[in-house]
């Protein structure tokens, strides 16, 4: 077992296993540079900051300099830490869009972490300013997020999707398997979990599906598959996808669709990627097909230290087929080390000469210092270990009179249990691996499932967490009744947490009502993009029904402000045409808005062209209300068996009339034929509805009319302030009032908020954003670098 004490200011601890017996070494040496990035001036021509180019007396050197310049082809840089990665990849995208050869919207850079993100995209801001803004910097798991809400309506999902991480899924699992009564046939939760995750990642071309689920497993494991249906069936009734699927399902779109394949193709210029020796064939087959038109695809990262092959990672079979697909990389090696001293450079050099092939070296620059000799020190058991460990940490700080630069390793979570407690009796604060599951605590989970009930009002699951605490009289019995009672009728739990299913009796009455004997408007717009708080309508169409039969139509075409860019692929209309043919915004919304008016409002996927303009109704003054709306998108779900629910699947599957999409009036014409086959399969269920929600619905009356009050005020409210209300106003603060530690958790959390929140997006957008991101964030990257406790991490 090794424990490690890795200290930049004062001295670095590690020990390793000696001989037999449980005796262990410790090892102690000094190094010179803190974990935090250096705070001083930035000394670079490019303006870059970091504390790499703080230690570097001459930036870029002459290795560096190499690889900034080379800005075509495929590439391959080796380059150990502590070489000035990360900068050198700042400084080559900023180079890039400064040489005039590469738009900043059309270049991406994918790193490990979004804290290695946020980072990168910091230091080019800072070189280049706003025109860096527009440059694409994603974790893999966050680009393909972003690419299936680019492609939702296409795909037949929401562009809000939930994303369940890996402590959301297992308890998906758990529930399947009470659903199936197999707890005992089955592995643990994690355990299954874990494998389906490895086979979706591993899945052949052959094997790969753009909806549900993939072939997982053959008839010979007939429990398994059923489980793998099931739970995969439900996050797409939630509108929900894993980690994996996240993956799977952008590799099934390139290699299935050819049409999604050439618009990725043309949509990046110019791409680099981080860490490639933890990069999955996966993740690699995404990248190289988006970069398979211009070739300028660039790998950095450190051959010699792969850490990830437990998850699947293999740089040796990356890069060979990163050769076959692209040709022979011009290959460049970072040698200069400026990170730590030459007696841990020397013996970090001596140690990887034990490789069966070494592709890297480590150079010490000139100006780093020589550093203090390794010390070994021996402990007889893991308890004196752990003390001798804790009185180390407890002499640096007192040394040094700082614990920022100190981190502590740890082989296993167990391992941290003995360490903190010896901490805790010397008196060092720390804290341990489990605190850094921060997103994972369960009152930080009670807290985001509000959000994201807000958000998606069809989100079951945030629904099923909500109701466990604090308890209001809804227990998960209920809940299950409700669901097996309500699959045949088209009703899910969701249903009873909105205002409109308790004041009519059931969640559909207005809209049949509405088919028989009113007027409904079916809506579709076209915009510039997928953000609400930016881009903007450059189309309008809607379509009148007066008793089921359509009366009147209106479209309009909008001059936006902002160039279409790449949405012109999407809907086919140039600046040039809309300069031509569209009109003042603010007169086309208020036409639409009297064109709307007193009829219930239906669309393929509405919600977003319901938040796109309203948006855009903000910024000209306008405020558009549309109290009442159904999504044919949500009702084909519910109502329609297939395995994709996007407009064109649906009109091929009723033998709807052809018509071009992404034509607005065209598409509010289709939609409007899609419910006119979907109302009399929903007229059947209404009576059934109505008999569960009058024997359910009191319990979540209150529910429901407070989660309307919360969605309301996100149009306005910014996160953090909307999160504050929601835990005043759930009861949670007063809930979890007598345990201070998730008191202190929950004001993590609106600290986090604050902090993160994109002011330069509307409150609801950037409320999507940061929900987003906490579903993808590794917990680790939360440690604020200027906490005092010292961390314990595997």
């Amino acid at each position: 077992m090794s424990t490690g004490i890795l200290t930049g200011g004062g001295r670095r601890v590690t020990s390793v296993p000696e001989g037999r017996g449980g005796i262990l070494r410790h090892a102690i040496f000094r190094s010179s540079h803190p974990r935090r990035l250096s705070r001083h001036p930035p000394n670079s021509k490019l303006g870059l900051q970091s504390a790499a180019v703080n230690n570097m007396a001459n930036w870029p050197n002459e290795e560096q300099r190499q690889v900034i310049e080379h800005l075509h082809g495929p590439v391959l840089v080796l380059a150990p830490v502590g070489t000035g990665k990360t900068t050198v990849m700042a400084a080559r995208l900023a180079r890039a869009l400064e040489s005039g050869s590469f738009l900043p919207d059309q270049t991406l850079c994918v790193t490990f972490t979004n804290r290695a993100a946020g980072e990168m995209r910091r230091r080019v801001e800072m070189a280049l300013g706003d025109r860096a803004r527009d440059a694409n910097v994603f974790t893999f798991h966050g680009l393909c997020a972003w690419i299936l809400r680019q492609e939702a309506g296409d795909l037949g999902f929401a562009p809000d999707l939930v994303i369940y991480d890996d402590a959301d899924s297992p308890d998906l699992l758990e529930d399947v398997y009470r659903e199936f009564g197999v707890r005992e046939k089955m592995p643990k939760a994690k355990e299954f979990f874990w494998e389906l995750s490895q086979r979706k990642s591993n899945a052949s071309p052959e094997d790969l599906r753009l909806a549900g689920p993939p072939p997982l497993f053959r008839k010979e494991a007939r429990i398994r598959e059923r489980v793998a249906e099931r739970y995969h069936r439900i996050l797409d009734e939630r509108n929900a996808l894993d980690f994996a699927d996240l993956i799977h399902r952008v590799r099934a779109m390139v290699h299935l669709l050819p049409e999604k394949r050439k618009r990725w193709e043309e949509r990046f210029d110019w791409i680099q990627v981080d860490e490639v020796q933890d990069t999955h064939f996966s993740e690699y087959d995404v990248v190289s097909h988006l970069a398979g038109r211009t070739k300028n695809l660039a790998f950095f990262g450190d051959i010699d230290q792969t850490i990830y092959e437990w998850r699947g990672s293999n740089p040796d079979e990356v890069l060979r087929q990163f050769r076959r697909d692209f040709g022979a990389p011009t290959e460049f090696l970072l040698t200069r080390n400026y990170r730590a001293t030459r007696v841990l450079l020397k013996a970090a050099d001596r140690f990887a000469n034990s490789f069966g092939k070494r592709r890297t070296r480590l150079v010490p620059d000139d100006a780093v210092e020589r550093g203090e000799k390794i010390e070994i020190h021996r402990a007889n058991n893991p308890v004196d270990e752990a003390r001798w460990v804790a009185r180390t940490a407890k002499t640096l700080a007192r040394n040094t009179g700082t614990t920022k630069s100190t981190v502590i390793l740890v082989r296993k979570h167990e391992r941290a249990q003995v360490l903190s407690r010896a901490l805790s009796e010397a008196g060092v604060e720390h804290v341990t691996v489990e605190e850094f599951e921060f997103f994972r605590r369960q009152e930080i989970k009670d807290a985001l499932a509000r959000l994201r009930l807000i958000l998606n009002p069809a989100d079951s699951g945030s629904l099923h967490r909500i109701t466990l605490r604090p308890a209001m009289g809804i227990g998960q019995r209920t809940l299950r009744k409700i669901s097996e009672e309500g699959v045949p009728v088209a009703l899910r739990p969701t249903d009873l947490a909105l205002p409109r299913t308790h004041h009519a009796g059931e969640p559909f009455a207005t809209l049949l009502h509405a088919w028989r004997r009113g007027e409904i408007v079916v809506v579709d717009v076209e915009t510039t993009g997928l953000s609400p708080g930016r881009d903007e309508v450059v189309e309008v169409a809607g379509v009148r029904l007066r008793e089921g039969e359509p009366v009147s139509t209106f479209h309009r075409y909008v001059q936006p402000t902002l160039p279409v860019g790449e949405s012109e692929k999407v809907h086919g209309y140039s600046d040039a045409f809309l300069r031509q043919k569209g009109e003042d915004a603010r007169r086309v919304l208020e036409e639409f808005v009297a064109f709307a008016r007193h009829a219930h409002i239906v669309g393929h996927n509405v919600r977003f062209d319901l938040a796109v303009l309203r948006a855009h109704g903000r910024r000209v003054g306008i405020d558009l209300r549309f109290e009442d709306w159904d999504d044919t998108l949500l009702l084909s779900r519910r109502l329609v068996r297939s395995d994709r629910h996007d407009l064109d699947t649906l009109a091929r599957l009723f033998s709807l009339a052809p018509r071009p999409s992404h034509r607005a009036l065209d598409d509010a014409h289709r939609t409007a034929e899609l419910l006119a086959r979907l109302v009399p399969k929903l007229a059947e269920g209404s009576l059934a509805r109505a008999r569960i929600v009058a024997r359910e619905g009191r319990a979540f009356a209150p529910l429901a009319e407070k989660v309307a009050a919360w969605r309301a005020q996100a149009q306005a409210k910014r996160p953090a302030d909307l999160l504050a209300t929601v835990l005043q106003e759930s009861g949670l603060l007063d809930y979890y009032r007598r345990e201070p530690r998730r008191t202190r958790h929950l004001s993590d959390l609106l600290h986090y908020f604050r902090k993160s929140d994109r002011t330069n997006l509307d409150p609801l957008s950037s409320l999507q954003d940061l929900t987003g991101k906490v579903a993808l964030a590794k917990n680790i990257e939360l440690l604020d670098p200027d906490d005092r406790r010292i961390p314990v991490v595997t």
